[in-house]
């Protein structure tokens, strides 16, 4: 049996919130809700960090900029940041603890959906994709043990969601 810890935050995908409707009412509830409870997912008793939170969400942000506002053309690394960090090296920045033999220079732990017709696209589009799938559905044991995780969301389509095993494990 899977443990959902769901976070409760407002529609905007910020912040808290009194009701877990509107949790689950926003697009980054809906895709932590189908991510966590799909047929597929491997990974149990997955709980959400507030640091990899922050580091998904300053991310799916960063995406967001990147095309909105500077009108870069798709075709650059979606895991590289502008500062030129990776996943690994960005979680790190943020306070999260990863193995220490894990290389700051290179992504194990995140997966970035552009996706404008919603969180389960977005879902969808991963799962489908074969540099995604064993990341997203922890089918594979590197991956079924990063049950630690933070989504960010950066309306209307950027999601980023980074899985870590729990701080202290090697």
């Amino acid at each position: 049996m899977t443990t959902l810890h769901l976070p409760i935050m407002g529609a905007s995908g910020h912040g808290a919130s009194g009701s877990g409707i509107e949790a689950a009412a926003s697009p980054r509830g809906l895709f932590i809700l189908a991510w966590l409870s799909a047929p597929w997912q491997v990974r149990r008793n997955c709980r959400e960090s507030s640091r990899l939170r922050a580091a998904a969400q300053a991310h799916a942000e960063e995406l967001r900029r990147r095309e909105v506002e500077h009108h870069e053309p798709h075709g650059y690394d979606l895991h590289r940041g502008l500062d030129g960090r990776l996943p690994n090296g960005r979680v790190r920045l943020h306070g999260y603890a990863l193995p220490a033999i894990w290389p700051d220079d290179i992504n194990y732990i995140e997966s970035v959906a552009i996706h404008h017709r919603g969180p389960a696209a977005a879902l969808a589009m991963l799962v489908a994709s074969p540099a995604h799938v064993d990341h997203v559905t922890g089918r594979v044991g590197f991956f079924a043990e990063q049950t630690v995780y933070g989504v960010g969301y950066a309306p209307p389509a950027w999601y980023c969601l980074v899985t870590c095993p729990p701080e202290g494990e090697p």
